[in-house]
């Protein structure tokens, strides 16, 4: 007896429920437009534009934050009014400064969590950009980093996920950036990792999933950091950062094949977007109707699909 969800089994069950996504992901071939292309409303400072928005990420009201990384700042900005919030932040090693921030993530509350990579820390910010607390420094022990890449938030554990880009490993913290535990290390074994790049949990389940830059594949382990299975094993080329949708589509920013590759739960490649469209695509975000948010770094632009 069997059940499917999002093309997964699921022992003692005779049936199969097909999920399908809210969007038509094969007929995405091209974005809709270039977000904030000219000089947006806002109030001081003045937006100049992006450079270097490595990161994405989208809070509950769906305003689209983006770590620009080049800038070393953050953007909060409205896509409906074309506005920019809020930016805070500035290069430097204080508190509250960033030296390239490369990404972005929300709490339940709306805290802004930042992962400053060349100060081999994580900073909290409240939704106002309001300095709450940082954990982290340079070094291997755990807690350490070297280039914290990328974070994300376990809604349901309350937990915090790093992806500890040069030590080769993921590291988990509780809400308040005390360590918990860690994972992987530098090989390319299943469950070990060369630089990974982005870390993501599917809030259903709490599966991990870590793109795996070097070794050009997408890993998953269950919530204690077991590995499970691998997948996009010739398909991706430097994997970037990853994006789950509300059905369990894993959607992967390909650095090294210029696309967005579009993964069914069961690591089956659905389809690609972007291709021909994308030069360097990096952050990614989705917000709540489902509509699909790139980055491109090269080219220092965001593109909605």
């Amino acid at each position: 007896m069997t059940i499917k969800i999002h093309d997964v089994q699921i022992e003692g069950s005779p049936f199969e429920l097909p999920v399908m996504s809210s969007i038509d992901y094969k007929t995405l071939e091209k974005p809709i437009t270039q977000l904030f292309s000219k000089n947006i409303k806002s109030s001081k400072p003045k937006f100049t534009g992006f450079s270097l928005p490595y990161g994405l990420t989208y809070d509950s009201m769906d305003r689209l934050i983006v770590s620009d990384t080049g800038n070393h700042r953050i953007l909060i900005l409205d896509l409906v009014s074309e506005k920019l919030i809020r930016t805070f932040g500035k290069k430097g090693s204080a508190l509250g400064e960033f030296d390239s921030p490369f990404s972005v993530t929300t709490s339940p509350f709306d805290d802004i969590i930042v992962a400053d990579a060349d100060n081999h820390r994580v900073q909290a910010f409240d939704k106002t950009g309001n300095f709450l607390f940082s954990f982290g420094k340079k070094g291997k022990k755990d807690g350490e980093f070297q280039n914290p890449i990328d974070i994300t938030y376990d809604y349901i554990a309350k937990r915090i996920l790093v992806s500890d880009f040069g030590n080769h490993r993921i590291q988990v913290f509780d809400s308040r950036g005390r360590f918990i535990f860690k994972f992987g290390a530098q090989g390319t074994e299943n469950g070990n990792f060369q630089y990974p790049v982005s870390v993501r949990v599917d809030q259903t389940d709490r599966t991990i999933f870590v793109s795996d830059h070097v070794n050009s594949c997408i890993q998953v382990f269950n919530p204690n950091g077991g590995f499970i299975r691998k997948f996009g094993v010739g398909n991706l080329s430097n994997p970037r950062h990853i994006a789950i949708d509300r059905n369990g589509y894993i959607l992967v920013t390909d650095w090294g094949n210029h696309t967005i590759q579009i993964f069914k739960r069961s690591g089956e490649l659905m389809t690609r977007i972007g291709v021909g469209h994308v030069s360097s695509p990096s952050g990614l975000a989705i917000d709540t109707l489902g509509k699909i948010t790139v980055s491109d770094v090269k080219k220092n632009i965001v593109l909605l699909f």
